[in-house]
């Protein structure tokens, strides 16, 4: 299963890069970005529908690293998407709005600093308890998404990390606007 997750995971940056590459508006691009992100975890997991699992192991890898891949995208493109509908007109409220943004990743970390931790110092101890299915602890999970409304597909933790990446990704994206804009990041 890893070498075809590899290579569906490739396919998808692939698609991405190529959205990118035509002359489109930004909110267009990121909206096909969007339907691309989807259907690649929609493809992922029919894999894992059609395979299952081999072990524990096997799950607790799929759910801390190969799904979060996946789905970091869909958290991604959904807050670009938000920024791009309530970005102001105005030059200089267009920059403390991007300060603003940048600031998301800084209040993610700071709400969920402890597991935050213990995913950065790359700690598995708790993943059992973490992306085991079996052992959902449901005062961890979150209002279900739209890419996370089938319980076979997520555990209490997993979209912790998708949410992470998400907003690391977000950060470089509201530095680059804010790049744009003043010809400085900060």
């Amino acid at each position: 299963m890893k070498k075809e997750v590899k290579h569906l995971y490739n396919n998808m940056l692939k698609d991405f890069e190529q959205v990118n590459e035509l002359e489109r508006g930004e909110y267009q691009k990121n909206e096909s970005s969007f339907w691309i992100a989807n259907d690649y975890w929609g493809k992922l997991k029919l894999i894992v529908k059609e395979r299952g699992f081999k072990d524990e192991d096997d799950e607790m890898d799929f759910f801390r690293n190969v799904k979060p891949r996946f789905t970091s995208y869909i958290e991604y493109i959904m807050l670009v998407s938000q920024a791009l509908r309530v970005v102001p007109v105005e030059e200089k409220n267009q920059i403390s709005f991007w300060k603003e943004e940048g600031n998301r990743l800084k209040k993610f970390y700071n709400d969920n600093i402890s597991f935050v931790i213990y995913y950065n110092r790359k700690s598995h101890y708790d993943d059992s308890i973490f992306f085991l299915r079996k052992n959902n602890a449901t005062q961890n999970i979150r209002p279900i998404s739209a890419h996370d409304s089938d319980a076979e597909y997520f555990t209490s933790h997993d979209h912790l990390i998708s949410a992470y990446l998400a907003y690391n990704m977000y950060a470089k994206y509201a530095r680059k606007k804010l790049w744009a804009l003043t010809g400085h990041y900060r």
